[in-house]
């Protein structure tokens, strides 16, 4: 029961919350997995302000919340399931694809039996403290703390074992999407998500040691998606994304703020560019 919990909550769910989104948000161009982790955690980032404000405990909130979500769920299935039947994406698999199948699944199978995870990683003290007092400081890990919660296992074993596979896929899943086709994009970028394994150093980068950390998913998952919906003008998008960053790392404000005032120096930078190239005309 434990594992189907997590695997619900974790894999399931997001899925299902994807296929809803896409089927209201026409807009949105996200992929159905990723789109589906993104509204989890911006709905958990609106949760925990309550949660804060009304000092409920984690478990009590964690039984509410599962309830809701199977509701949820079963009303996702049956709304979007004509849009599923006979329209699941076929896989050409050309020598690329199973290259870089084999790769991703030889890097995951790599991260989960081989994890060292940052000493700046405090996700399994957190849910250790909320086995103990039975309340949550850290809300950035407000869903594992209620699989925690509603399940008993061990923090060690829900976060090492349980989480990458599930958090992985996400990872891999974001960067199909950015990579839109170029193989060597995703090469480029394994490559430089794997140099941490052997050079750790930077929590937010290390996602094949631990990409259960919150620094980590927003940095190397949310944060790109972000960018892109603020270049492409995804204005749907880049509402949910801010928002799933903001539940899991308060702080992340900095970093969105830099990338837009980035973006708006380019906007202005091919402005007077284009300006002056028609004046020499």
């Amino acid at each position: 029961m434990s594992v189907l919990i997590i695997a619900y909550l974790c894999g399931v769910f997001p899925l299902l919350l994807g296929a809803m989104g896409k089927h209201f948000l026409k807009k949105t161009t996200l992929p159905i997995y990723v789109m589906g982790h993104a509204i989890q955690f911006a709905v958990l980032s609106l949760c925990g302000v309550l949660i804060n404000f009304t000092k409920l405990s984690i478990l009590s909130f964690a039984r509410g919340y599962l309830v809701v979500s199977i509701v949820v769920g079963i009303f996702c299935v049956i709304l979007t399931c004509r849009e599923w039947k006979g329209n699941l994406p076929a896989w050409k698999p050309s020598l690329w694809n199973v290259i870089i199948l084999l790769g991703e699944l030889g890097m995951m199978g790599g991260s989960i039996l081989l994890l060292m995870p940052h000493w700046l990683d405090l996700t399994e003290e957190s849910l250790y403290q909320l086995s103990v007092t039975g309340q949550l400081d850290d809300m950035g890990v407000l869903l594992y703390g209620m699989m925690q919660q509603l399940t008993g296992m061990n923090p060690v074993t829900l976060v090492r074992v349980f989480l990458p596979l599930f958090l992985l896929p996400l990872f891999y899943a974001t960067y199909h999407y950015l990579a839109k086709g170029r193989v060597w994009f995703l090469i480029f970028a394994y490559i430089i998500f794997g140099m941490f394994i052997f050079v750790p150093g930077y929590l937010p980068l290390e996602v094949f040691l631990n990409v259960w950390n919150p620094a980590t998913l927003v940095v190397s998952v949310f944060l790109p998606l972000f960018y892109v919906s603020l270049v492409g003008r995804s204005y749907v998008n880049l509402a949910i994304v801010a928002l799933a960053m903001v539940g899991l790392m308060p702080t992340v404000w900095v970093y969105m703020v830099a990338l837009a005032i980035v973006y708006i120096g380019m906007r202005i930078g091919y402005r007077i560019y284009d300006k002056k190239g028609g004046a020499q005309e």
